[in-house]
């Protein structure tokens, strides 16, 4: 298994967070943890760069979720971009397209930065 890398890079309004590995059920513990500094900040964009992600376990899911809950609480926005077909396929079965942006490139997510 290819344990969950979390890089956080501030962006103008926001917070890029760059996930690489396997969003395992033994990495969410560390990644709410991160959430909950984040949260607190109030940014006003999210972007998640989900390329160098190959796998995403339901507690991951639920957790990025629960964190999207209290970002838009707070008037804020949460996009995901450029996921890897499998994890998309994860995404989108489970509807969550309702929920976030799904966006085919990083770029594409910070050009729509309000």
């Amino acid at each position: 298994m290819n344990e969950m890398q979390i890089e956080i890079t501030p962006i103008t309004g926001g917070t890029l967070i760059r996930l690489t590995g396997e969003a395992s059920m033994t990495s969410v513990d560390r990644l709410q943890t991160k959430f909950l500094g984040i949260t607190a900040s109030r940014p006003s964009v999210v972007v998640f760069d989900l390329a160098g992600l190959s796998f995403v376990a339901s507690l991951f899911i639920g957790a990025l979720v629960g964190f999207r809950r209290g970002i838009v609480r707070n008037g804020g926005q949460v996009r995901l971009a450029a996921m890897q077909p499998a994890v998309e396929s994860a995404f989108r079965a489970a509807r969550l397209e309702q929920l976030f942006a799904i966006v085919p490139t990083v770029d594409a997510a910070l050009e729509a930065n309000p």
